[in-house]
């Protein structure tokens, strides 16, 4: 990317920040929670899978028929040459194995005729859900996941944003420190008290110090760009508010509260049985729940299911009264293979669901050491912080005594400026390793 192009878009950058309402951590992620493409698209899908499964009402199979016509014979036939004839039928559900029906017909000679019948199929199966019941159950757990995976996603690059920022401001204050440094030595090469090579070396470092400059603006404008692709388009931009690192440590401290909290509830449920109460990952849900859609299909499947018709009905006028009643039986309607291999499918399953929850274990096993790691980086970064800070009071010190040049002094207020913003991204980097233990819990107010 060229500097004039970079420059262009930074300022662009700018002018959108400007016009942006600066929000908290909490509340950007709040926000991708609500305005976030994907989280919307997995709300509509919860409605059409809730309405899939709610189904449509039994009375839209009802039906009503109506015919008519004119017919034309030749003279002296019976039924007479011309005439109308009529016909209606209506058919209703009452359940899914009892049906009513009605018809009603009008002819020339015969006049009016109808018939009520009532038709029963008792061994019919009913609507089966368990499918339906599957995909709504999915469309939550996919929903719950990735709501709260938008919500650390938006924390950890609103961190991001934050910390991008803190290295481009001091990537150009160390500019300017270098720019100061090679004006001095210029200077000095003109007294005579700086050789040709000084003043090339510290060219070096000025135009490395620049570069540094271009390189963390692009960094800052990725970051940036990443976070506003988490919301959706036309909703306006969105702006970080700083964070100090006193209110960092806090919300790690709450996190940390909060994952006492949920390992304490799983180990207690863990000893009445329940080992993997409190513990979650979507693939896990999933699989649960084919289980139970498997398990459900089993059930209402019949080793043979005969088909049984039996109706009855009355004709008008008259009265007639009929009875009726039938089976038929073939071998395709046996279904044991079917039985068999449903329950392969369920051993598998089990398999499949057990494989899961020890990798579940692992990964968690991982991110503790994640966050082992991230507290130590945690600690080394304070005690290079109080270092620095030991150095800049010394070097005051030496400067007020005249033993030390307003630039050593500069360059030392920088030094401590860096170490705090490490101490800042490390801290950053623990709340985020906090996060993925989040993840391997049930979404939940666990935020």
């Amino acid at each position: 990317m060229r500097p004039s192009l970079l420059i262009v878009m930074l300022f662009s950058l700018l002018l959108l920040q400007l016009q942006a309402k600066e929000q908290s951590i909490a509340e950007i992620a709040a926000r991708a929670q609500a305005q976030n493409f994907e989280v919307q698209k997995a709300e509509r899908a919860v409605i059409k899978a809730g309405k899939d499964l709610t189904g449509d009402s039994i009375l839209k199979t009802s039906s009503v028929a109506i015919e008519g016509g004119y017919h034309y014979l030749p003279e002296g036939s019976i039924p007479p040459p011309r005439g109308f004839s009529g016909e209606a039928s209506l058919s209703v559900p009452i359940l899914n194995q009892l049906s009513l029906g009605g018809e009603i017909s009008l002819g020339q000679l015969r006049g009016l005729e109808g018939e009520i019948s009532l038709s029963a199929h008792p061994f019919e199966a009913k609507r089966t859900t368990y499918e339906e019941q599957e995909s709504f159950g999915k469309a939550l757990v996919h929903l719950s996941y990735l709501k709260r995976k938008i919500y650390l996603e938006a924390e950890a690059l609103a961190l991001t944003v934050l910390s991008s920022n803190q290295e481009r401001v001091l990537a150009r204050a160390s500019f300017e420190l270098e720019q100061k440094k090679y004006e001095l030595v210029r200077k000095q090469q003109e007294l005579g008290e700086a050789s040709f090579q000084d003043v090339q070396d510290q060219l070096i470092v000025l135009t490395s110090a620049q570069q540094s400059i271009f390189d963390m603006e692009s960094r800052y404008a990725g970051d940036w760009k990443d976070l506003q692709l988490l919301f959706t388009s036309g909703e306006g931009e969105v702006s970080v508010k700083s964070l100090s690192l006193q209110a960092l440590l806090e919300l790690i401290e709450k996190r940390e509260q909060r994952l006492e909290e949920l390992q304490t509830a799983e180990a207690s449920a863990g000893a009445s049985g329940e080992t993997t109460a409190g513990a979650g990952s979507e693939r896990l849900e999933n699989l649960k729940l084919e289980l139970q859609a498997l398990q459900t299909e089993l059930q209402r499947t019949p080793v043979w299911r005969p088909d049984v018709d039996i109706s009855a009905s009355l004709g008008l006028p008259g009265p007639s009264f009929t009875v009726s009643a039938g089976l038929s039986f073939s071998p395709s309607e046996l279904r044991q293979d079917e039985r068999d291999e449903l329950k392969q499918d369920i051993a598998e399953k089990l398999i499949d669901i057990k494989t899961e929850v020890f990798s579940h274990k692992l990964q968690r096993d991982l991110t503790k050491q994640s966050i082992s790691i991230a507290e130590q980086a945690l600690t080394s970064a304070l005690i290079r912080k109080k270092a620095a800070e030991v150095s800049l009071e010394e070097g005051g010190l030496l400067f007020q005594q005249g033993r030390r040049h307003s630039l050593e002094l500069e360059q030392l207020t920088l030094n401590l400026r860096r170490a705090e913003i490490q101490r800042f991204k490390a801290a950053a980097n623990l709340y985020k390793a906090q996060a993925e233990t989040l993840k391997l819990f049930v979404p939940g107010n666990q935020s």
